[in-house]
């Protein structure tokens, strides 16, 4: 048989296999049985059909379940942590704010997080709490990270890149696990997960996991006395149940929560209570019009801040409805409509609810042009309504009949693919991404001491656009590949909390505003490759810079706003991995250098915003595993073990974690 032949066949062979694991039944995916077939992970999340990962229109990295597993981690953001172009800043033992692509500040708001499409970054700021999540490690099948701003692809929020979990599958996935942790910092954690069929069509995995360690204990005095040990509980429960071979239905459960030390938006250390609960049913359904799906949800948070007396009660509930199908024999279309209800009241006003409702439309279409170039262009159209009730603190320079704001917003997203040759692949790529005010930034309204606090409902919503230029390829001499990436990115609009001082009758109101514009160069290079069966390695280099005009100074030149991405921003990483598994051992070694940096901070005495500067470091971590038996496994994992403690950011040092795990499989 010609090479030409065996390309011709080994490519129909892919297509039918996509084909079929989309079409044979109303079911999610098979991961497993497709990544096993292409040797690479595949993807649905870009355009709701399977890609091989080489062929989405996104920059977007993959970490397997196999690696998750053989990380140091023992939280998500530990997972990240040692990724290309992403920037993991650890707070406390217990939090972290992670970006991608630049832009970490405490309470970062650019990234979207989704479990299996749901979001999970919390409304009332779009903010992330990474260990108030109710997922397990052990559960999670691939973590897919995708770079830059995707709002019109993936949704609401995506100004910044998106972090896609996906976890296993309930109907196809037979997932049975425990673990057991003790360690440093008086670590103890616990985690499971099991699944089981109640006959051939309903599946039910269910998860949950508890952790309590004492809080890092080098923090300054005025805040340490008020910090809590972290303690975090979470359960899940996840059912697929197939109706019939053409439909099928999802319920799932979840709760969780966290009592851990985080770093409020305007850079105080303090202690946070955050409590979540989700509810979930998802229908899929091939029909005569194509793969169609319907999927509502609600998440739920109560987050109490003791150190300034802070409730807040913050619900969406999100409806959406989505088509998926083809024209012809090469056009991939995608029709969705979306509602989503975003409502928050606060304890440390005057009362009142602010909300917002949010109707979006969104259109994409996937054009495999030939077997060089495929073209993907996505659309989307959100209209946001603001509305507000109730009592208004006498400081704040706004009515209600003011909130009736209304926002028009357009997203776009566009990318060719080119495959020059067998090996190479170039990406091309066009984003316009839209970061909407949250909550906070619309109509929060609170007292701090002499000042008032509060949003505006005339703060407009953060524009970025991204230019993109993608290059990878399989390299021979190392039998692994090569990526790399060069974008350019501006944001205007970019919205700041206290920012705007307003002197009223009443006292002093200190309001949300936009600050300005800001724009980003940016270069990705990495390389992966093996070493006979037993060795694998990686490594990745990141070039940031950062150039901001904003009004975030006063007249004195003080810091007046919880903003300062120019100075804050590390230009260089660098990151590198190597594993090695032979018979029962595993070892693997993680490092990352990251440059000097400033760290925007908040204190009680003046100066109550400066910047810190906090030194280029070194971080490693590592794990060791033995294999007892079929079933059990003991790990050794040292995170950030080379120093006892390490300046890493302006809040706390990260102190050296030693843990010992023993995990069963069943």
């Amino acid at each position: 048989m010609t090479n030409k032949k065996r390309k011709i066949l080994g490519t129909a062979t892919a297509v039918a296999a996509l084909m079929t694991a989309h079409n044979a039944s109303a079911q999610s995916m098979d991961y497993g049985s497709l990544e096993m077939l292409f040797g690479e992970p595949v993807t649905t999340s870009a355009i709701g059909v399977p890609q091989r990962a080489t062929e989405v229109p996104v920059t977007m990295e993959i970490i397997t379940a196999d690696e998750i597993r053989r990380s140091a981690a023992s939280d998500l953001s530990g997972v990240l942590k040692y990724r290309g172009g992403v920037e993991v800043w650890q707070h406390s033992l217990g939090s972290a704010d992670v970006s991608v692509r630049g832009y970490n500040q405490g309470g970062t708001n650019r990234l979207l997080v989704l479990v299996n499409g749901r979001q999970v970054y919390l409304d009332h700021f779009g903010l992330v709490s990474w260990n108030s999540i109710p997922v397990e490690l052990n559960e999670i099948r691939q973590i897919e990270i995708v770079k830059g701003p995707n709002t019109a692809l993936f949704g609401f929020n995506a100004v910044g890149g998106v972090v896609n979990i996906v976890t296993y599958n309930p109907l196809l996935d037979d997932v049975d696990r425990a673990s057991a942790t003790g360690g440093t910092q008086a670590n103890q954690q616990g985690s499971f997960v099991g699944s089981f069929k109640l006959n051939d069509k309903i599946g039910v995995r269910v998860s949950g996991g508890i952790a309590d360690a004492d809080h890092f204990d080098n923090a300054p005095a005025a805040e340490l006395a008020g910090l809590v040990d972290h303690e975090r509980r979470s359960l899940s429960v996840d059912s697929l149940i197939q109706l019939t071979d053409k439909s099928q239905l999802g319920v799932e459960l979840t709760s969780s929560s966290l009592d851990t030390v985080d770093l409020l938006p305007t850079m105080r250390l303090t202690a946070m209570d955050y409590a979540t609960q989700s509810g979930r049913v998802k229908l899929l359904s091939d029909t005569g019009i194509g793969r169609v799906e319907a999927d509502l949800y609600t998440n739920i948070l109560d987050l109490t801040i003791p150190s300034i007396g802070l409730q807040i009660d913050n619900q969406v509930t999100v409806a959406k409805l989505q088509n998926v199908f083809k024209i012809g024999s090469k056009h991939n279309m995608r029709l969705s409509a979306e509602y989503r209800h975003n409502a928050m009241d606060t304890s440390g006003g005057a009362g009142g609810e602010v909300s917002f409702d949010v109707f979006s439309l969104g259109g994409m279409w996937n054009w495999p042009i030939n077997e060089k170039f495929s073209l993907t262009n996505a659309v989307r159209v959100d209209n946001l309504k603001l509305d507000r009730e109730g009592g208004t603190l006498a400081a704040i320079p706004f009515t209600n009949s003011q909130y009736d704001a209304d926002l028009l917003e357009v997203s776009v997203n566009s990318g060719l693919v080119w495959k020059p040759d067998d090996t190479n692949t170039i990406r091309l790529s066009y984003a316009r991404g839209i970061g909407a005010p949250s909550l906070i930034d619309f109509g929060f309204q609170i007292v701090s001491g002499p000042v008032t606090l509060g949003g505006s409902p005339f703060i407009d919503s953060t524009v970025v656009t991204n230019y993109e230029a993608a290059w990878e390829r399989p390299v021979t001499a190392i039998n692994g590949k090569f990526r790399s990436a060069i974008f350019y990115q501006e944001s205007e609009d970019v919205k700041g909390v206290a920012v705007n001082t307003v002197v009223s009758p009443a006292g002093v109101a200190v309001v949300a505003d936009n600050i300005g514009d800001s724009e980003l160069w940016g270069l990705e290079l990495g390389f992966s490759g093996r070493i006979n069966q037993h060795w694998n390695w990686r490594a990745d280099y990141t070039f940031e810079t950062i150039d901001d005009s904003l009004r975030n100074r006063n007249a004195a030149g003080a810091i007046v706003v919880a903003k300062e991405f120019e100075d804050t921003n590390p230009e260089h990483t660098v990151n590198a991995q190597i594993g090695y598994a032979r018979d029962k051992w595993e070892l693997d070694l993680f490092g990352s250098y990251v440059s000097s940096s400033d760290r925007l901070r908040n204190q009680a005495a003046p100066p109550v915003n400066f910047l810190e500067p906090v030194g280029d470091y070194i971080t490693v971590s590592g794990r060791a595993a033995y294999k007892i038996d079929d079933q059990l496994t003991l790990a050794l994992q040292g995170q950030d073990f080379i120093t006892d403690e390490q300046r890493q950011n302006a809040a706390q040092k990260v102190e050296r974690r030693v843990l010992l795990t023993l995990s069963a499989d069943f």
